[in-house]
């Protein structure tokens, strides 16, 4: 702000009409410039004191103390504005990260079981012959037909009645999927 600027805003400041924009402005160049201070001084004097007089109050006996109080306040009100502004942005900013992981998050979680889900719905007998094949075929424990497991005589009964349990298990669950399937 230059000192013309300054001081066609002198009037509007003492009877506090400066917008904050420009009584930042207004308050740092008063505070660098003395002849500007100085101007500022004199009108204050003036104005203040026929005001007084006007409405029969004791004259102030310190006018520039009293300026200076003013200059303080203004300038003080005006950077607790600016932290409150630079505050609200940033929880704002926070808030709104947080929310953000927080969808992010639950939009994976949603994902996953909905892919645990489908993978669920896929399996069938073919699942645990692709999960159980090395072992089998290296083995040379049993014969494939139609991808339908066939147990030999050969084997241990344990064994015999395990590969059956997940057989019967894999003809429960088509079962139960056709089943669904026709309900819908």
């Amino acid at each position: 702000m230059t000192c013309l600027e300054a001081q066609t805003k002198i009037m509007a400041f003492i009877d506090n009409k400066l917008k904050d924009e420009d009584l930042y402005a207004f308050v740092k160049h008063i505070k660098s410039c003395n002849n500007c201070a100085e101007e500022l001084e004199i009108y204050y004097t003036l104005l203040v004191g026929m005001k007084q007089l006007d409405n029969h109050e004791n004259l102030s006996t310190d006018f520039k103390k009293e300026l200076n109080h003013k200059l303080d306040s203004a300038m003080n009100r005006i950077n607790h504005t600016k932290t409150l502004k630079k505050s609200t942005v940033f929880v704002v900013s926070a808030v709104f990260i947080g929310v953000m992981i927080f969808a992010y998050n639950n939009f994976l979680n949603m994902v996953y079981h909905k892919e645990q889900e489908i993978k669920l719905s896929r399996q069938t007998e073919y699942y645990y012959y692709d999960t159980f094949a090395d072992v089998v075929l290296n083995e040379n424990r049993l014969k494939i037909r139609d991808f339908n497991v066939v147990v030999e005589e050969t084997q241990p009964d344990a064994t015999k009645e395990f590969y059956n349990k997940i057989h019967q298990y894999n003809l429960n669950q088509l079962m139960i999927d056709s089943e669904e399937d026709d309900d819908e």
